[in-house]
């Protein structure tokens, strides 16, 4: 996902530590990327609620595809609600 690092995280307000989250099987190029710490991944099982972005300085994840479907389940994950912040308005974009 370009401009990821320029994304704000909308529980913190850092830029520089804001990732994609990659679903699926990795490439050796995206396992590599994984281990500096430019991309997170989260497995092969992709849903409607999953997040596009994670924050490594709070741990977050954030801006879902489709928030209309994880308001709740955000919270229950242990993710940022998709209304709250930066969220409400962004929409993974």
């Amino acid at each position: 996902m370009l401009g990821a690092k320029t994304k704000k995280c909308p529980k913190c307000g850092q830029k520089n530590t804001v990732v994609p989250i990659m679903y699926g099987m990795p490439s050796g190029e995206a396992m590599e990327e994984a281990e500096r710490g430019d991309l997170m991944l989260a497995g092969c099982m992709v849903g409607d609620v999953d997040p596009q972005l994670n924050c490594r300085a709070c741990a977050i994840n954030f801006a879902f595809a489709r928030p209309e479907l994880a308001a709740g389940v955000a919270a229950q994950r242990g993710w940022i609600d998709p209304q709250e912040g930066d969220e409400a308005s962004s929409s993974g974009q």
